[in-house]
């Protein structure tokens, strides 16, 4: 995966420079067709912490790996406390400040992302049960 510099209101899909595919080219069946937010979950950037490890991808099974990738940063970074009204969920704030375009900007949608990456990768994981007890009306996020 390839990336340029980042600059505010970038999706993670723009960071990429993806190659034009003629049809001639063999790599074109592993290029990206459609927006997909776990692609954050691939992007490693030499900060102290909180960021995703460095791994390799492998064109087979690359979806499953972003998946793994964001449930390992997830399961390490999410904090869920409760509140007298419902629940403070905090989550890192990269990816999800930094190309908050890519995962929405109504908690609804975030939480569910959220939610979503950990029951598919995660889904016997404590945090997994922990939030998927929570009330998505009674949450509130904080970066």
């Amino acid at each position: 995966l390839r990336r340029t510099t980042p600059s505010f209101g970038m999706t993670s899909a723009q960071l990429y420079l993806l190659p034009r595919a003629s049809h001639r080219d063999p790599r074109r069946p592993l290029f990206l067709r459609s927006h997909e937010p776990l692609m954050a979950f691939g992007l490693h950037h030499p900060i102290k912490e909180g960021g995703v490890p460095l791994r390799c991808f492998y064109p087979t099974n690359v979806r499953e790996q972003l998946q793994q990738s964001a449930a390992a940063q997830l399961l390490n970074m999410v904090k869920v406390e409760p509140q007298n009204l419902g629940h403070k969920v905090s989550l890192p704030q990269y990816p999800f400040q930094d190309y908050k375009q890519d995962f929405g900007t109504i908690t609804s949608e975030v939480f569910g992302f959220v939610l979503d990456v950990l029951r598919e990768a995660a889904p016997g994981d404590r945090l997994t049960r922990q939030l998927a007890g929570v009330v998505q009306g009674e949450v509130e996020l904080d970066y």
